[in-house]
């Protein structure tokens, strides 16, 4: 399989494009993969897909594109693919509602899209809107490094919470990091709210992220938090279970599939429950830790980089045969 990647280089980037970076090692591991996309060395600025195809790869079974690149017409002839992750909107091109984000995906000429999420909630659509979508769609959510999330021997924290605390699309998380303030005397705690700016513009190094946020994760018993009003299943799922915390969020869309049980790989809440089960973990850790050792089991079944490329390129190759 010859896939030539024209995404820009992410390893050095808070969040989303460090994640990205680590899957996309994966997948070259199992296909003759080319990194063309900005910051890798052999991108040339404002050079064309169909002779970067020629320049690199030449007998090309598909190309990964760049991000927002959804008005340049698509080479005849090139299997095209693209991944996107937030389903709600495309802020970039000023697109507010998943239908508009729909069409300009079906007017780009795409041949596949890879989606981290597959339904979105909370925008007044169909929590199912995205299967309007032209190209053929396939599911490939979030996956993460075990060299990097583990559990560490000592557990420093009995609960962290590390992201965002915008209310508009996380409403408890602002709540359950004013309580952990007020539970210092008693336990130990770690928060932190996300690094702010534009993802291209946040470097691991200036942030608690990368190898530091991992960290944090790894020296703690719980990491709480809530997937937005969208309900996605968030990269910190899998980074939480695999750094062997008990996952304490709100229910995500797909969670059975991906191996998320209440009460017996994570521990779900709401709005009206969740600090009785935060105090109730906190005060019965042995039970707390039964539920994460199950959860570190399926992340590293179902959700490491190499599982995820692995699905990945059999999809690759089955639109291949169609």
């Amino acid at each position: 399989m010859n896939v030539l990647w024209l995404t820009r280089k992410g390893k050095n980037y808070v969040g989303a494009p460090s994640t990205r970076h680590g899957f996309e090692v994966a997948v070259a591991k199992i296909t003759k993969s080319t990194f063309a996309g900005k910051e890798w060395p052999l991108h040339i600025p404002g050079e064309h897909m169909e002779d970067t195809v020629k320049r690199l790869m030449p007998d090309v079974d598909w190309v990964i594109d760049r991000d927002n690149n959804l008005l340049e017409p698509k080479p005849e002839g090139i299997n095209v693919a693209h991944f996107i992750s937030d389903l709600h909107a495309k802020h970039y091109y000023d697109m507010r509602t998943p239908e508009g984000h729909i069409t300009m995906l079906n007017n780009a000429g795409y041949d596949a899209i890879f989606m981290r999420y597959s339904e979105v909630y909370g925008t007044g659509s169909p929590s199912d809107i995205y299967k309007f979508l032209l190209p053929s769609a396939y599911w490939i959510p979030w996956s993460f490094d075990p060299n990097r999330f583990y559990p560490r021997p000592l557990r420093k924290y009995d609960v962290a919470f590390l992201g965002n605390v915008n209310a508009k699309v996380y409403p408890l998380r602002r709540l359950i990091r004013d309580e952990l303030h007020q539970l210092g005397d008693k336990y130990k705690t770690f928060t932190s709210t996300s690094p702010k700016g534009k993802t291209f513009e946040r470097k691991i190094s200036e942030h608690l992220a990368g190898d530091k946020y991992a960290d944090v994760l790894g020296h703690s018993a719980i990491s709480i938090f809530d997937c937005s009003i969208y309900r996605y299943p968030l990269q910190k799922f899998f980074e939480s279970l695999a750094s062997g915390c008990l996952v304490v969020s709100t229910k995500p869309h797909g969670a059975e599939s991906l191996g998320l049980i209440d009460g017996l790989t994570y521990v779900e809440i709401n709005k009206d429950n969740w600090k009785k089960q935060l105090h109730y973990y906190l005060e019965n850790p042995t039970e707390g830790k039964k539920i994460a050792d199950r959860g570190h089991k399926i992340a590293h079944k179902y959700h490491t980089h190499e599982v995820r490329a692995g699905q990945f390129v059999k999809c690759l190759e089955r639109e291949l045969n169609r």
